[in-house]
């Protein structure tokens, strides 16, 4: 097996274990792709907006789905810049990026 079959096989293996419940392998795969477009704009990239929304989406999504409250936060040390969904319950990605731009400002002064 090459490894691109190896990949398609992969990655139809976990479109199986991640769709919904009697929904069909082509209704799931056109949802994702009607979501993918729905956020593509005129040059055919999301706006960072868009890309914003799409995350708090997902966040949302996998909340609601394993009956969890995780927010967002952006985790900084001296190695790495991260962004996870790990933070205080209820915190949208863009208050996670203020609220470090903010962070990082106040210990930049002192």
């Amino acid at each position: 097996m090459s490894n691109k079959q190896k990949i398609i096989t992969e990655l139809a293996k976990r479109i199986e274990e991640d769709k919904p419940e009697g929904q069909t392998l082509v209704a799931y795969i056109e949802l994702a792709l009607d979501n993918w477009f729905e956020f593509k704009d005129k040059n055919g990239a999301p706006s960072d907006g868009e890309i914003l929304d799409f995350l708090d989406k997902l966040n949302r999504d996998q909340n609601s789905r394993y009956n969890s409250n995780y927010g967002w936060q952006v985790d900084v040390n001296h190695n790495r810049v991260s962004l996870n969904d790990m933070g205080r319950p209820g915190r949208d990605v863009r208050t996670a990026i203020v609220d470090s731009m903010l962070s990082l400002a106040i210990n930049k002064e002192n």
